[in-house]
């Protein structure tokens, strides 16, 4: 939003490395109570 069209082209045009990462389980937080609700393992 409002940004540079340039810019956002130039890095359209940059080569990333992938990121990755590995996590064991999935958190469920409800914000408007500002809590963790629930918690699962992974693999479930």
């Amino acid at each position: 939003r409002g940004g540079d069209p340039e810019r956002a082209a130039a890095v359209c045009d940059r080569e990333i490395d992938p990121v990755e990462w590995t996590v064991d389980e999935l958190q469920v937080y409800d914000a408007e109570r500002d809590q963790r609700v629930s918690r699962l393992s992974l693999p479930a």
